[in-house]
């Protein structure tokens, strides 16, 4: 799972229940669209894009909005790696430009044109210094949770009316 971020039921009786929580699934419905443009901040510029799954669900009196994605890019740049080598696979040496601009950065959660730079090299094997986390699910949940938690009192106030 990507992000997760919950809704409360109003806990009101009578009549004007069930007005609110079809209000909750309808502005849910909506704010999933807010949050797969938020994802496609991030991934917008990537050649190979995860896919996101987002789903609305309800879970012990609360209503849920998951995000999720298999894409283990994702996590690999999200959470952050170890150094690592790189070695060829199928050729004799690997051969790229010596300087790189990702896509992403730490405490940005915006994408940019990637690209690479610099001289070419050929050599056998490349000690990566590793990822640095870009952190994109904790920032997703932060920087969504007050519009969700505003919008979402916003769809309830509206479905008294």
């Amino acid at each position: 799972m990507v992000a997760e971020i919950r809704a409360i039921i109003p806990k009101r009786k009578g009549l004007g229940l069930a007005n609110h929580k079809a209000a909750i699934e309808l502005g849910m419905d909506r704010f999933m669209g807010i949050l797969e443009d938020d994802l496609n901040k991030v991934v917008g510029t990537w050649k190979k894009k995860p896919t996101f799954r987002i789903v609305r669900k309800r879970e012990r009196g609360h209503f849920v909005i998951g995000i999720f994605t298999d894409d283990q890019r994702w996590k690999w740049i999200g959470e952050g790696t170890s150094p690592y080598i790189i070695r060829p696979k199928k050729a004799k040496a690997l051969a790229f430009r010596s300087g790189y601009t990702p896509a992403t950065a730490p405490n940005r959660f915006i994408a940019r044109q990637a690209g690479r730079s610099g001289a070419f090299v050929l050599t056998k094997e490349v000690h990566h210094p590793g990822i640095k986390p870009r952190k994109f699910n904790e920032k997703l949940v932060k920087r969504n949770r007050p519009k969700f938690n505003q919008f979402m009192r916003d769809t309830v106030r509206s479905s008294d009316g």
